[in-house]
């Protein structure tokens, strides 16, 4: 979601009920940070890309051993391999199942899940975050005169990373590229369909009415990123670009977060544009209007909404997070969500309120946590698209769910300023806690939405 680095007081807590068995698991962090410093993974000359690049942002310190790991993200490719991102910026990775973690951290810069792709349990993708001069209370600042950035890939892991050519974010660069925004760099979403082809985009301000949005595309795997689209030149996108979606190398959708309230009057549908050229050309606002009101409250008619979470399974399935807003009498923002799934690459949409996480495996099968009060959630699972929703367990958390098939799956549990890293290898019925670490910031869930920021 939009919502990012927003400092609190942390609020040490005891992680309730997160588990069937009671003892408790203590963090492990594997992997020496001799072995594979985040200063000594700079391209080699054997690299399939060209060490040409010099890294404009400072690294950021390896973790420590046996650090507990506030992780923001997990993304497990299988049943023991999968990455991580911790929130400071780390990239961490696992080949065991989650058990212990190795950083991986690319030798610049701090990183977050919006800059991050990993194809499989090898191949992944990565480009940095910095905030500019605007920003108040960020973890990771830009240096002076950043008008660059550069997407690192391993294939083996994390163990090495090859940077790709520099991407100039200067408006001399290019006449498409707005001069506009200070020097934050700030992913908005990078994507792979297959070891070659991607697309990266990426906004440069403070404020989401008045960031720069550009838009890039590779055929050689990112060592080479060519530019694509703008916000500002590119009239047929309204709003703040979040995600960029591939189905395959030629079908491709642009969801954005619309301006709302006060900005504009852009309503409750979804918005977006389509490319049937890998994102050279792209059609006009494709609006799809629900029939009916997704949400348990007639406020639905007076609410402005927009694209805040994506993801695809190719070749046809497309998951979206509505994120929703009204200006209460109070002048108060209140928040509501609705999830829109797509079994035939966005022709039609089947749509529900989404009061927690949703992860669908394949166009049928998928999982949600359905809020029932402010601590308690409800898992429940679909075998038919979302039509139909059974319930496996009640949780005293909410998190991320992150399924690798319908028995294997992994959970990112928060409770009273706690992270877990929650597995199951029966489909959600039956939990085990593999580690738990101590957070510094409210991670930005459905129910948490208002106190993150």
């Amino acid at each position: 979601m939009n919502k990012r680095y927003i400092t609190v007081i942390l609020i040490i807590g005891v992680f309730v009920n997160a588990c069937e068995t009671q003892q408790p698991v203590t963090p492990i962090y594997s992997g020496s940070p001799a072995s594979a410093p985040p200063q000594q993974n700079t391209p080699q000359p054997s690299s399939p890309f060209a060490p040409t690049f010099s890294p404009t942002l400072t690294p950021i310190p390896a973790l420590k051993p046996n650090q507990a790991i506030p992780f923001v993200n997990i993304y497990m490719i299988d049943e023991l391999s999968g990455w991580g991102i911790e929130e400071n910026g780390h990239i961490v990775h696992t080949k065991d199942g989650a058990s212990t973690w190795e950083d991986v951290t690319p030798p610049q810069g701090a990183y977050s899940k919006y800059g991050f792709f990993a194809l499989d349990s090898q191949i992944a993708w990565a480009t940095p975050y910095c905030l500019g001069y605007m920003h108040g209370g960020g973890l990771f600042f830009c240096e002076e005169g950043t008008n660059q950035t550069n997407v690192w890939m391993t294939r083996d892991g994390g163990k090495t990373w090859f940077a790709s050519s520099p991407i100039c974010l200067a408006s001399e660069c290019n006449d498409l590229i707005s001069s506009s925004g200070d020097e934050s760099l700030l992913p908005e979403s990078i994507r792979f369909i297959d070891p070659q082809y991607g697309w990266f985009t990426i906004s440069r301000g403070s404020h989401m009415y008045q960031n720069s949005y550009s838009g890039f595309y590779t055929s050689d795997g990112g060592e080479n990123w060519h530019f694509l689209i703008s916000e500002y030149t590119n009239n047929i996108i309204s709003g703040s670009i979040t995600a960029l979606e591939a189905l395959d190398e030629k079908k491709v959708f642009l969801f954005t977060h619309q301006a709302y309230g006060a900005w504009a009057d852009i309503g409750n549908d979804l918005r977006y544009s389509q490319s049937n050229d890998g994102g050279n050309h792209w059609s006009e606002d494709i609006h799809f209007s629900p029939p009916t009101n997704p949400l348990d409250d007639p406020v639905w008619e007076n609410l402005d909404c927009g694209t805040s979470e994506s993801k695809a399974l190719p070749p046809r399935v497309l998951d979206l997070t509505q994120e929703c807003h009204f200006l209460n009498g109070n002048n108060q923002n209140v928040n509501y969500f609705f999830h829109l799934h797509s079994e035939d690459g966005g022709e039609t949409w089947k749509y529900w309120q989404q009061t927690g996480d949703v992860d669908f495996i394949n166009a049928k099968t998928g999982w949600q946590l359905v809020a029932k009060d402010d601590t308690t959630h409800e898992l429940q699972q679909t075998q038919d698209g979302g039509m139909t929703w059974v319930k496996l367990k009640t949780v005293e958390w909410d998190g991320v769910l992150n399924y690798v098939n319908d028995k294997i799956g992994y959970a990112l549990a928060y409770n009273q300023g706690i992270i877990a890293v929650m597995r199951t290898t029966d489909g959600g019925k039956t939990w085990e806690m593999k580690s738990q670490a101590p957070v510094s910031r409210i991670p930005c869930l459905v129910s948490t939405w208002d106190a993150c920021g």
